[in-house]
């Protein structure tokens, strides 16, 4: 494991210490938007939506390069 992916694992699990709750598996933190809201990569590349404000937990993409896609539409983006 690089110094990078190091760094990566251990920011997500900071990010997500308080919603293991409802996303217990392994993930990793993509992106977030304004919102604080979090995109999250699993161990098969899909691609989930953590809203933190109502806390749903959402399977959007089945991976990565489709999310990417997805990121790109302007109804998507808003």
């Amino acid at each position: 494991m690089t110094q990078t992916e190091h760094s990566e694992i251990l920011d997500s699990e900071r990010l997500l210490r308080e919603w293991r709750w409802l996303c217990p598996q392994p993930l990793t933190v993509i992106r977030s938007n304004a919102f604080g809201d979090l995109f999250l990569r699993d161990e098969d590349g899909k691609v989930h939506w953590l809203d933190i404000g109502s806390g749903v937990f959402t399977l959007i993409a089945e991976s990565g390069h489709e999310f990417t896609e997805l990121a790109e539409t302007p109804d998507r983006r808003e």
